[in-house]
């Protein structure tokens, strides 16, 4: 459990704090603001606090500080990513409280569609602070412009997606820097055991050797989704018929454990999948997984891909394949946008321009997914890397007919990177990370001064115990 569960009391040690305060479901970007802040402020003790999340799902002792991870601890002349000499690494101090009196230093705020039914999450009673702006939610879903009120204009805005990106009516890029930081990131945080070395994770159960297909679950039931699900279903008829079972005991079952398409029950007892089953256990049985976007809105990237890596099973992903590509790596899953691309085929109505795709579409996905099945070498290319997760995500490249440029399309590689020092991400090169560093910093140097003169204290003090 995390050092401070729900509820707790924060202790006071004597050192220098930070408080972050959530309104309306802001808290799905506490991990973004825990990596900006440890660039920000070192050695800054930082307290999260919510009185809506359950801060016992997250084991925050597992955030140690991510300038350790590559093994470098300063003092050896070397520099950092930015080009200043390394100081001594701080510990990372995080710990989250849900007492509902406490008050923040800044404030992160989720769009207005999270307001209703949050009395205590959306009380709108911290206008007076320094604030950032999220939305973990497609564009079609929130109104851009409509927040609680505020004295000032946000110091950034954290998008999972890129649609208001460089959108002067949306936000003052002079006055808010505008952050790329994918939802999936976060998730695949806490997933990440599961990603970064999947041949150990799944060693007990090979993902060419599960007995059924595909495996599918959402209750929110779209027409994209359900086509592509019908789309595997002819298929898997055409190339397994039905009830066939091969030598190795499996079949070419497509199954729909969610409300959406509802074609098999969870178990005797449970018609659906119980809440909160992790991804390994809900398609433990599966060889693919459906990966299915809202929409294929730039750069917007959810759990719904992590979810599918993480079960071990390929996903069969449709959304903005080229921001899905700096999150994992290229080959690691069926990214339908590229296949319909690589075979020529423009999908929609061609009468229509600009139509969604057509059951004609999702049956050229549909049969390459089951002609792959049907072939163990070319399965078996999905899992050549056994860390799923994009590593360096500034070297990714696109082919001609792909358009997607730093500073240009995106502000910033997706943020933050899992298991990267976040002086990598914050580099000369970085973009809208380095630039919100930067503005935490200002904001917030009296911080770094207190940590100075309670780090002296602190010395002075051994100092004179020891004599």
């Amino acid at each position: 459990p995390p050092p401070h569960p729900a509820g707790g009391i924060v202790e006071d040690d004597g050192g220098p704090t930070i408080t972050v305060g959530f309104e309306s479901s802001g808290d799905f970007y506490w991990l973004p603001m825990v990596r900006l802040l440890e660039a920000a402020l070192p050695g800054v003790k930082i307290i999260l606090a919510d009185p809506t999340y359950d801060w016992s799902a997250v084991n925050l002792e597992d955030l140690t500080s991510s300038s350790r991870h590559d093994g470098r601890r300063g003092g050896d002349g070397s520099r950092t990513s930015d080009g200043s000499h390394p100081e001594t690494v701080r510990d990372l101090r995080v710990v989250a409280t849900s007492d509902p009196t406490v008050e923040p230093d800044v404030v992160v705020e989720g769009p207005d569609i999270f307001q209703a039914g949050r009395d205590q999450g959306s009380r709108c009673a911290w206008g007076d602070k320094p604030w950032v702006q999220t939305t973990a939610e497609p564009s079609m879903f929130f109104n851009a412009w409509e927040w609680c009120r505020h004295e000032r204009d946000p110091v950034m805005r954290l998008e999972t997606g890129l649609a208001h990106y460089n959108q002067d009516l949306v936000y003052d890029a002079k006055k808010t820097t505008y952050v790329w930081s994918p939802y999936a990131m976060t998730h695949a945080w806490l997933m990440r055991d599961h990603l970064a070395d999947r041949l150990r994770a799944f060693k007990d159960n090979p993902p060419d050797l599960r007995r059924h297909m595909v495996g599918w679950a959402s209750g929110n039931c779209q027409d994209h989704r359900a086509q592509i699900f019908r789309a595997l279903q002819r298929a898997s008829n055409r190339g397994w018929r039905t009830g066939r079972v091969d030598e190795l005991g499996r079949d070419g079952a497509v199954h729909a454990l969610g409300a959406c398409e509802h074609n098999v029950r969870w178990s005797s007892s449970d018609e659906y999948p119980p809440r909160g089953t992790k991804p390994w256990e809900l398609y433990k049985d599966y060889r693919w997984v459906l990966a299915l976007e809202n929409s294929a809105e730039p750069g917007y990237v959810t759990e719904k891909l992590v979810n599918a890596m993480a079960s071990g099973a390929v996903p069969v992903y449709y959304g903005d394949s080229r921001a899905a590509r700096k999150v994992f790596k290229r080959g690691t899953f069926v990214d339908v946008l590229e296949i319909w691309r690589l075979k020529g085929h423009v999908p929609g109505d061609p009468e229509v321009p600009g139509s969604p795709p057509t059951e004609a579409d999702w049956d050229v996905i549909a049969d390459y997914v089951v002609t792959i099945d049907r072939d163990p070498d070319l399965y078996a290319k999905f899992f050549a890397h056994s860390n799923a997760l994009n590593e360096e995500p500034e070297s990714e490249v696109y082919e001609d007919a792909v358009k997607f440029e730093i500073g240009v399309d995106y502000p910033n590689e997706p943020f933050p990177q899992i298991d990267r020092p976040v002086l990598e991400q914050i580099g000369p090169d970085a973009g809208a990370t380095r630039e919100a560093v930067w503005r935490l910093r200002d904001l917030f140097r009296e911080k770094l001064d207190e940590r100075d003169a309670w780090e002296l204290r602190r010395a002075n003090g051994s100092k004179a115990a020891k004599h």
